[in-house]
């Protein structure tokens, strides 16, 4: 997400000036354009968007300030859907920069199954955008082998997400 600009608390690890360079990729490589766009990192935004005492004592991956920061620079651009990991477990949901699954209005975000981590219920997602609408399906390793085995791989789930400009 990146550190928030106002000197409040901040995640645990170096952000690498992050929320800077996104500011400024969705700034000169969409602009007003309208056009749809998909954001990806490694953790998952509910679990953060407010404080907790469970996040300051264990200096979370990242503080509630920087999430807030975060929500904030991706206002006004069509976020079509945010995808993350860390959870090992399938997780979809609808983010309004609460911590709180946003049944409508939300930016749709997907987290996927312990796609590269050892055991045997893993996950990936495949992307396609057809016409005006992002199709994501999940193919998943499921069973009692460990990897990606095809007698052990099946799609399991299929979601579609208009890329309509968000008003």
């Amino acid at each position: 997400v990146g550190h928030n600009d106002k000197n409040l608390p901040v995640g645990r690890y170096r952000a690498h000036d992050s929320l800077q360079f996104l500011r400024k990729d969705l700034k000169e490589k969409v602009g007003s354009s309208g056009r749809p766009v998909i954001l990806m990192h490694h953790i998952d935004l509910l679990r953060y968007s407010t404080s907790s005492s469970e996040n300051s004592e264990r200096g979370g991956e990242w503080s509630a300030c920087d999430v807030a920061a975060f929500h904030e620079a991706i206002q006004g651009y069509q976020i079509a859907a945010i995808f993350h990991g860390h959870l090992h477990a399938l997780r979809t949901d609808r983010w309004d920069g609460t911590n709180k699954n946003a049944a409508e209005g939300g930016i749709p975000i997907f987290g996927a199954r312990a796609s590269g981590a050892h055991g045997t219920n893993r996950g990936l997602f495949y992307c396609v955008v057809e016409g005006e609408e992002l199709i994501i399906r999940e193919l998943a390793s499921l069973g009692a082998h460990e990897g990606w085995l095809e007698e052990n791989t099946q799609w399991v789930n299929q979601w579609r997400v208009p890329l309509r400009t968000r008003v």
